[in-house]
C-alpha cells in the first residue's frame, strides 16, 4: 500500500479519488496533503484511523465533497478542522467515532454545507455551534451520538431548503414542531 499511496500522492492535479472499500487501514499518510486540488475524495469503508484533526485532511481546503463514513476516525463534532475549507459542501462521517473536541465561540466556517451525516457514537453532548452559521442545508443526520438539549427549532428556521433531517437515538426534549413550525409546514406543502 505504501508504494501505491506514494503514487497517488504524485497525482497533484488529481480532483476525484474514490479508494472507497478496498481494506485500507492505519492512519492517512501525510503526502495526501500534496493533493490541493482535489475536490471529492471517499475512503469510506475502510480500516482507517485517527483523529481528523490530526491529519493531512485540514489541508485540503479545495475539498467540496468529503466521504469517511464507516471507518475508525476520531470526528469532532465541531468539523473546526475543515472550517478554512470554504468550498466544502457535502460531509459523510457516519460509523466513527464522534468527539466533543474544542469548539470556538469566535470561529465560523467558510463553509457552507449542503449534507451533513455524522452517525456515531460517544459524544454525548450538546448541539454543534456551527449549525448555527449553516443556512443552505438540506440533508441533516445527526443520529446516535446523543445529542443533548433542546431541539434546534433554529435549524429549521435557519435551513429553508431542508429536505432531511434524522435526530434519532438522542436526548433532545421539547416537541420538534411548534406552532409556527407547523404552520410554516402546511403552508409550504
Amino acid at each position: 500500500m505504501i508504494k501505491k499511496t506514494e503514487k497517488i500522492c504524485e497525482m497533484l492535479h488529481l480532483q476525484h479519488l474514490d479508494i472507497s472499500g478496498n481494506g485500507s487501514t492505519g492512519t492517512l499518510p501525510w503526502c495526501l496533503a500534496n493533493l490541493t486540488s482535489l475536490q471529492e475524495f471517499d475512503i469510506s469503508s475502510n480500516n482507517f484511523t485517527g483523529n481528523i484533526s490530526l491529519s493531512p485532511l485540514k489541508l485540503l481546503t479545495s475539498i467540496q465533497d468529503l466521504r469517511l463514513s464507516d471507518n475508525h476516525f476520531h470526528i469532532p463534532v465541531s468539523l473546526e478542522p475543515f472550517f478554512n475549507h470554504s468550498k466544502l459542501k457535502n460531509f459523510y462521517g457516519d460509523n466513527n467515532e464522534i468527539y466533543a473536541g474544542i469548539e470556538s465561540q469566535c470561529l465560523a466556517p467558510k463553509f457552507q454545507l449542503n449534507f451533513l451525516i455524522l452517525l456515531g457514537f460517544r459524544y454525548n453532548g450538546s448541539f454543534p455551534k456551527f449549525l448555527y452559521s449553516q443556512h443552505d442545508l438540506q440533508v441533516v443526520y445527526l443520529s446516535n451520538i446523543d445529542l443533548k438539549g433542546k431541539f434546534p427549532v433554529w435549524l429549521l428556521n435557519n435551513n429553508t431548503k431542508l429536505e432531511s433531517l434524522q435526530l434519532d437515538n438522542n436526548s433532545l426534549s421539547r416537541p420538534f414542531c411548534n406552532y409556527q413550525f407547523i404552520l410554516t409546514c402546511l403552508w409550504k406543502h
